[in-house]
């Protein structure tokens, strides 16, 4: 039990040990969503796609001693724009009096607060938080086609929508000797027809660990299961998955299971349950679309990309406030929704 000693609370322990939090703070390293959506600056207040369209039809015959014959629609260059209006995020933490007034140094008595470390702290939490909105958005688009932002009643006040492609399973994985995972991965390889996607061993299966449970418990000996009940007691694990994947030229499986804490303490994991999202490739490796950063004039400049910033009141009112800024103003953008496919297996 702790005791008081000069008007601080220490441990009775002759020694203390520092932990590391439960939830390492991950801001950028490791994020498996913005390898898939990267990010891209804009000096426009919106998001301005375009997309020509594309080259169709067979050239015509002409024939001997014959003249040439036109090419029967006019090529449009400029194609479709499509608009995508930005969403605005932004907070604030803050160091109050009481905070400068009564704070020591954390494990000394008698010591001032270092501000400078205890701002550092908080900047690191509100990357923290953003980098969490980031991701959540993307995750959110490349599940559903969709990502919203919620006001503090829950309504929603910011929403696009993309049209990805859809597909379930012809039988749910949860029906570990009846369901067939390579009979349905191989009618996702046929989605890429009529686009530059390719759904073969170049492109990723994004699911969490729950929904990659399922394809492993898989037991169809004329599936994926196969190789669990093989007589060499080999067990099934996703490098022997992505083997057999490989063999028939179908996606590679990803398992990722991060997600984020939210406000009430819950864990929330990115990509939901029984939900595999795969993500094509296109020529020259082009991603399907970005994490857009618009113009913003939050700080004493206008400019892209995010924002932060610093106020002290130390000289203007009481009580003293040492506010801190961030934010960014954009969103995810499908650029090529149809590289994406979700497929729903449970």
């Amino acid at each position: 039990m702790p005791i008081l000693v000069s008007g601080c609370f220490v441990p009775t322990a002759s020694e203390l040990q520092e932990l590391q939090m439960e939830l390492f703070p991950q801001y950028l390293e490791g994020r498996v969503g913005l390898d898939i959506l990267p990010f891209q600056e804009t000096d426009l207040p919106s998001i301005v796609l375009h997309q020509p369209d594309i080259f169709k039809g067979l050239q015509a015959f002409r024939g001997l001693g014959k003249p040439t014959l036109n090419v029967p629609e006019r090529y449009n260059p400029y194609g479709t724009f499509c608009h995508v209006e930005p969403g605005y995020y932004g907070e604030h933490d803050e160091l109050g009096e009481e905070i400068m007034t009564k704070w020591a140094a954390p494990g000394q008595c008698n010591t001032i607060l270092d501000t400078t470390q205890y701002i550092t702290w908080i900047q690191q939490r509100l990357l923290e938080r953003r980098a969490n909105r980031i991701e959540y958005n993307i995750w959110q688009v490349l599940a559903f086609g969709r990502y919203t932002a919620l006001n503090s009643s829950g309504q929603v006040i910011h929403e696009a929508q993309f049209n990805t492609q859809n597909i379930s399973a012809a039988i749910p994985w949860t029906n570990f000797s009846g369901s067939f995972p390579l009979r349905d991965f191989r009618a996702i390889q046929l989605l890429g027809r009529g686009t530059s996607a390719r759904f073969d061993s170049c492109a990723k299966a994004y699911m969490n660990r729950e929904t990659a449970n399922l394809l492993m418990s898989n037991t169809n000996p004329n599936d994926v299961g196969r190789v669990g009940l093989s007589a060499c007691c080999i067990f099934m694990s996703p490098e022997q998955i992505n083997q057999q994947f490989a063999a028939q030229g179908l996606p590679q499986i990803v398992i990722y299971d991060n997600g984020y804490i939210d406000d009430n303490g819950n864990f929330n994991v990115f990509i939901p349950y029984g939900y595999v999202i795969i993500v094509g490739c296109r020529p020259n490796n082009v991603p399907p679309g970005h994490y857009w950063l618009t113009r913003n004039a939050v700080g004493c400049s206008i400019s892209s990309g995010f924002w932060q910033k610093l106020t002290d009141s130390c000289d203007r009112e009481v009580p003293r406030r040492i506010k801190i800024y961030d934010g960014h103003n954009g969103g995810p953008a499908l650029e090529y929704p149809r590289m994406v496919v979700v497929l729903r297996v449970a």
